[in-house]
């Protein structure tokens, strides 16, 4: 079977078609889903957040998941009246924590280079390019760079790289060293340092 698509409405789209009844009866099905647009709106985000969850029946749950919102309602699956909405929203809830809490929390130092700012954090997940846009927005200019371990994510004007460490001699400085006064940055300042946070319940 095919990976799921990007957006929970296509997903909808899909799963409609796989139960037949032709053309007039899957519109018919996908126009009263549409009908209630705020519940359906935060299934969308939370299914995008979902995807980024690795556990292996993921395809799987969210596909049942599209089935129940199409034959219960947005609201059932919202309430987690199943163990399949239970699951992904789940899913949905563990992922957006820790992009929101990266966002909260990552601290930015200068770097060596002009305009590059360094961090380091712990990921769970892989949302290091939602968390790196997010900052893009705030220093529009710079070269961000965050290390995962041995995992350097850089985000430049042409887009997010990924550099895997390499054996530093011992005359070679390191750029990760720990912030400390001057070397935060100023809308920073006020922000625990806590490199690794989670942000998971």
């Amino acid at each position: 079977m095919s990976r799921v698509p990007d957006t929970f409405f296509a997903l909808l789209g899909q799963v409609a078609d796989d139960r037949g009844g032709g053309p007039d009866v899957v519109r018919s099905r996908l126009a009263t889903v549409r009908r209630d647009r705020r519940r359906l709106a935060r299934l969308e985000r939370l299914y995008g957040y979902a995807l980024r969850h690795p556990a292996p029946d993921r395809d799987r749950v969210l596909r049942a998941v599209a089935g129940q919102v199409l034959e219960h309602g947005a609201s059932f699956v919202l309430g987690r009246g199943s163990r399949e909405a239970q699951l992904a929203l789940s899913w949905g809830h563990q992922v957006y924590r820790e992009v929101h809490a990266a966002r909260r929390d990552l601290q930015f130092s200068r770097g060596p280079g002009p305009r590059q700012l360094v961090a380091e954090w712990h990921f769970q997940f892989p949302v290091v390019d939602l968390v790196l846009r997010h900052f893009r927005r705030r220093w529009r200019g710079h070269t961000l760079m965050i290390r995962d371990g041995r995992r350097t994510y850089v985000q430049d004007g042409c887009g997010i790289s990924l550099k895997l460490a390499s054996s530093r001699g011992p005359e070679e400085p390191s750029i990760w060293s720990s912030p400390s006064g001057d070397d935060i940055l100023p809308s920073q300042a006020h922000f625990v340092a806590a490199p690794g946070r989670q942000g998971m319940a």
